[in-house]
């Protein structure tokens, strides 16, 4: 029987919780590997590290529209934007496009919390959501062990 927890926390308290593990040692180096070598989407990367050590989980039907919401926001909004952005280093357009950047990833998390939101269940410790998507993504093992909590 499925078990609801609760609402997700507002984007603001996800946000600055995604801001800080990004600050943590290695784990953009971490990110950015596992998003360039094997298309990983970072942003929801970090709502599953969230929901991980809020010791939340996915129903089935969460971790499908997640997924498929991840994807679109990929092909449609990050990965074009991305690469403006790279194309610009070292141009003076390129602050304002990282801005933006950072922006558009609030917005894609917010997106993301709004599918979970209502799916969530009791996690479990012993199948962790990030773990679930390295290995459906095919990740190099350990490639998210910086993300995990110190």
């Amino acid at each position: 029987m499925k078990q609801q927890i609760g609402t997700i926390d507002t984007i603001d308290a996800v946000w600055s919780f995604a801001l800080s593990a990004w600050a943590r040692p290695g784990v953009e180096a971490a990110c950015l590997e596992a998003q360039n070598r094997f298309g990983a989407d970072v942003i929801l990367m970090m709502l599953l590290l969230w929901l991980d050590e809020e010791g939340r989980g996915l129903d089935d039907d969460g971790w499908q529209a997640v997924l498929a919401l991840a994807k679109a926001q990929q092909a449609t909004m990050m990965a074009p934007m991305r690469e403006r952005r790279r194309a610009a280093k070292g141009t003076p357009h390129y602050d304002r496009l990282k801005q933006e950047e950072l922006a558009t990833e609030h917005d894609a998390l917010d997106a993301l919390m709004g599918v979970a939101d209502g799916h969530m269940v009791p996690g479990d410790p012993d199948a962790p959501l990030l773990a679930r998507y390295a290995a459906e993504l095919g990740l190099t093992p350990g490639i998210t062990d910086p993300l995990k909590a110190t």
